[in-house]
């Protein structure tokens, strides 16, 4: 959070000639940091920012680590998510209806009570993350959708 802070320090400093003071920025101008080079092209903003943390916060020097899942999570489609969620959730209503009808199978019982915690835990964590990703979308004035 710190380094976005200073991203947006710096950006206010070098548009306040054009432009008012910003209160945030859209994530896609992130990668105009690495494109902005300096008058004669020896370094570029991105080089700026990690020699001022490096030299004066070195507390935020690994903040990079948290990121580190980033690549993984940009591979999850969240609208497939959520439907394979609303399926597994369809399934387990059929094993419901076979479970009800043979009261008596224990391995369906256990079955069932196990896929159905885990399922509604998927359903929970699914919810949570979908406010998490909503929020974040806002606070970058980008559209959730």
């Amino acid at each position: 959070k710190k380094v976005l802070e200073i991203i947006l320090a710096l950006g206010n400093f070098m548009n306040s000639q054009r432009k008012g003071l910003a209160v945030g920025f859209k994530i896609q101008s992130l990668s105009k940091i690495a494109e902005t080079h300096s008058g004669d092209y020896k370094f570029t903003l991105l080089h700026y920012i990690v020699n001022t943390i490096h030299n004066n916060m070195p507390e935020l020097a690994g903040f990079t680590m948290e990121f580190e899942h980033l690549e993984r999570a940009q591979k999850v489609l969240l609208k497939e998510l959520v439907t394979e969620i609303q399926d597994m959730k369809n399934n387990l209503d059929t094993v419901l209806d076979e479970r009800n009808k043979q009261r008596d199978n224990f391995v369906i019982f256990s079955f069932y009570k196990r896929a159905q915690r885990k399922v509604k835990r998927l359903g929970e964590e699914t919810r949570q993350m979908l406010q998490c990703y909503e929020t974040v979308c806002k606070g970058f004035g980008e559209n959730p959708q």
